[in-house]
């Protein structure tokens, strides 16, 4: 099987919790599906992942996704194009963001819904954004990803997604 990773938080020089926690994800995985191909999409035409992996391929795309604009044209435009030129046949999201006019099947890592219960903390162009694109992406995933059960346990009560379908 053939996966694309949206990759903006898994590029070189990113050391926040989710960015360690995406790439640690991601080589344990590609180390465990072997067989399968993972397309790391990145934005920005210097953006490397910290390290190679065996069955792991980067792809730069002309587009930074750290602003509201950019990040909605990496994730309308850019990523649906990387999917159908490299002919994949899911997209991974370790930082929850994925593309809504894909209809490939999704897997997300939503890490958590702090921007719903502490709204403040969120810069409010960016808030608008997760609010507008996170109850879309769970209900729109195949499956979803998360870290704790508190986590699990928002997504279904906010966003009404059967507990069966959140890991």
């Amino acid at each position: 099987m053939r996966w694309l990773v949206s990759g903006r938080i898994l590029k070189e020089g990113r050391q926040e919790g989710m960015a360690r926690f995406g790439r640690e994800l991601l080589f344990r995985v590609q180390q465990s599906l072997s067989d399968h191909q993972w397309i790391v999409a990145l934005d920005g035409r210097h953006s490397r992942l910290p390290y190679q992996l065996p069955n792991v391929r980067e792809v730069r795309l002309p587009v930074s996704a750290d602003n509201p604009p950019g990040m909605l044209a990496y994730l309308e435009f850019w990523l649906p194009l990387t999917a159908r030129r490299w002919r994949v046949q899911a997209i991974f999201g370790p930082d929850g963001w994925l593309p809504l006019t894909t209809r490939l099947p999704l897997l997300p890592v939503i890490h958590d819904l702090n921007f719903e219960v502490e709204p403040r903390w969120v810069a409010p162009h960016w808030r608008h954004l997760y609010r507008l694109y996170f109850p879309r992406i769970a209900t729109r995933s195949h499956r979803i990803l998360t870290v704790s059960e508190f986590s699990r346990q928002a997504i279904h009560t906010l966003y009404r997604v059967n507990y069966e379908k959140i890991n």
